[in-house]
C-alpha cells in the first residue's frame, strides 16, 4: 500500500510540473519571429470562477483595430498630395517627413533579410536608412516596366502600392489603407532578387 502511495505522489508531483510548463508555454506570444514572455497574465482563480471567465481574465487585452485601418487602398483611390509628399521623401532622403504617413504599427520588409515585421513608427523610420545605399534618381512612375513587373511577381508586397526605382536597382512600395496611412513598407537592395 506504501508503495502505491509514493506512485500517486510522483505522479502529482509530476502533474504539476507539467502544468507550470503549460502555463509559461502559454503565455509566450510570437512577435517578429521572436518568443517573448508577457508580463502580469497570471489568472486569479475563484473557486466559483466559470472557465469562461478563468480564460478571458488570463488572455492580454489587444487595442482593438478596425478593418478600414488595415484594408489596402487601391493606388489610384491614393489621395496625389500623399503620393508627391511620400516620393519627395524618398527622394530627398528624408525619413522623418513620413512619420505623419505612418500607423502607429505596420509592416516593414528588406527583401533577402530576415527584418522585420510588425514594428513600431519609430522602427519603421530607423529601417528606412537601408534606402541610404540607394544612388542616382528615383523613378516612382507608375508604368515604369519594373514597378509592373513587381506587381505581377509579388503581388502581396507590391500591389496598389506607390513604387520607387532608383538607379543603383534599391526599391521602396509604400502600401496604404483608405485613411492614407502607411501600412507596408517592402524594400529591396535589388528588385531582380524579386523577379
Amino acid at each position: 500500500m506504501r508503495g502505491n502511495s509514493g506512485q500517486i505522489g510522483l505522479l502529482l508531483l509530476l502533474l504539476v510540473v507539467i502544468a507550470i510548463i503549460a502555463f509559461f508555454i502559454g503565455t509566450r506570444v510570437e512577435r517578429g519571429g521572436g518568443l517573448e514572455i508577457l508580463p502580469n497574465v497570471s489568472p486569479s482563480v475563484s473557486p466559483q470562477a466559470s472557465p469562461s471567465a478563468v480564460l478571458s481574465s488570463s488572455l492580454p487585452s489587444l487595442d482593438p483595430v478596425s478593418a478600414e485601418e488595415l484594408s489596402l487602398c487601391p493606388l489610384a483611390d491614393i489621395q496625389e498630395a500623399v503620393k508627391e509628399n511620400i516620393i519627395t521623401a524618398v527622394k530627398a532622403g528624408n525619413w522623418q517627413a513620413l512619420e505623419g504617413y505612418l500607423r502607429e504599427e505596420l509592416v516593414v520588409i528588406q527583401e533577402a533579410t530576415d527584418c522585420c515585421g510588425v514594428v513600431s513608427k519609430e522602427t519603421a523610420l530607423q529601417a528606412l536608412e537601408f534606402l541610404n545605399g540607394a544612388q542616382g534618381e528615383w523613378n516612382f512612375n507608375e508604368n515604369n516596366a519594373t514597378a509592373i513587373s513587381l506587381m505581377r511577381e509579388d503581388p502581396t508586397d507590391y500591389k496598389d502600392a506607390i513604387i520607387g526605382v532608383a538607379e543603383n536597382n534599391f526599391t521602396v512600395a509604400f502600401q496604404l489603407n483608405n485613411q492614407n496611412q502607411i501600412i507596408k513598407i517592402t524594400m529591396a537592395r535589388d528588385y531582380q532578387n524579386v523577379l
